[in-house]
């Protein structure tokens, strides 16, 4: 019985928040107070085999204690705080990377030429704190950031979601590892060099574009959330799916090969990914990006002379010349001496 409320309770929080009915805040708090589902299976399981109406009783009672304190301790935005992210790692020939947002929209894309490794503003709620470990092994510069909360209770849901904004150097090569929890995943990834990608989307819609050039193994866990994922045009692709619970929609020039996807020329391609998606609850989308035509030159018109201006005193009427009628003397203009 329990086991069905819940299944049948997130299923109807995930289309209320698709739909946009059910902010995704209150699900992130209702997210927090998940020990109290264990303590309605345990009064189901003490108190049920009894009186199967005072375990509903106990239960749905405990249901709406989490969403009433889901929705009625909101924290208002000015409760919200910036954590500026500056990793230079001078010298590194490569790098390792490791994001783990716990509850968090995520952005990530490549940086400008400007000599930083990773660099960013995080943006966190005042009880939350961001966790950094930046070390060297070698010539690899290691940097994992991680999100912590101190407590559970207290303000839980926030008039504005928390967010990660990075930017990635396009210069090193780098072993990408995203932990996500619950929130959206935006990875920008076409300008970046990117050896191996490694994502657990958690919660939420997760949409990456792969690198344009390269070879790379990247490799997607789907959580609860679409997974969409974008193939640059001019990158060749073997891909690998096991679908959960959702659809799964393959768009683009691939060939199926009987275990999984293959672009034409995969094997001697020189820009190639092997991409594996293990998908979970919610639509798989992978989709192969159209080549962008080239714009064509204009073509010069060819110019035209001006018209001369006719002299003063000339009239600039056309001269019409009168037919010729045999037996008929056309009178001649008399010129001035």
């Amino acid at each position: 019985m329990i086991v069905a409320a819940c299944i049948l309770g997130l299923g109807i929080i995930l289309l209320l928040s698709n739909l946009g009915v059910w902010p995704w805040g209150i699900g992130e708090s209702l997210w927090r107070l998940w020990p109290v589902l264990l303590i309605a299976l345990g009064l189901d399981l003490v108190v049920g085999k009894q009186r199967r109406w005072l375990s509903g009783l106990l239960v749905t009672a405990l249901l709406l204690c989490m969403a009433a304190l889901a929705i009625g301790f909101p924290e208002s935005s000015a409760d919200m705080r910036n954590e500026t992210v500056v990793v230079a790692a001078p010298g590194a020939g490569r790098a390792r990377v490791e994001l783990s947002p716990r509850i968090a929209r995520l952005h990530l894309s490549a940086a400008p030429d400007d000599g930083l490794m990773l660099s960013g503003t995080v943006r966190l709620r005042e009880r939350e704190r961001l966790l950094r470990d930046e070390r060297r092994e070698g010539d690899r510069a290691v940097v994992k950031l991680t999100q912590r909360r101190r407590g559970w209770l207290g303000h839980l849901v926030s008039s504005e979601e928390p967010s990660w904004d990075l930017k990635l150097s396009p210069a090193v090569p780098i072993d990408l590892r995203v932990d996500a929890g619950v929130g959206e995943n935006r990875l920008d990834l076409r300008r970046l060099s990117i050896e191996r990608l490694w994502i657990d989307s958690g919660v939420g819609l997760t949409e990456v574009t792969l690198p344009s050039r390269g070879r790379l193994r990247a490799e997607v866990h789907g959580g609860v959330g679409a997974i969409v994922i974008h193939v640059p045009a001019g990158l060749a692709a073997r891909i690998q799916t096991s679908v959960g619970l959702g659809k799964l929609e393959v768009n683009g020039d691939f060939e199926w090969r009987g275990d999984d996807y293959r672009s034409p020329g995969f094997e001697t391609a020189a820009d190639r990914v092997d991409l594996v998606v293990h998908g979970g609850v919610g639509a798989i989308e992978i989709t192969q990006e159209k080549p962008t035509a080239a714009p064509q030159p204009l073509t010069p018109k060819p110019s035209v002379p001006p018209a001369e201006a006719p002299a003063p005193g000339t009239s600039t009427a056309p001269t019409v010349e009168a037919p010729a009628v045999p037996g008929v003397a056309l009178p001649v203009e008399k010129q001035d001496p």
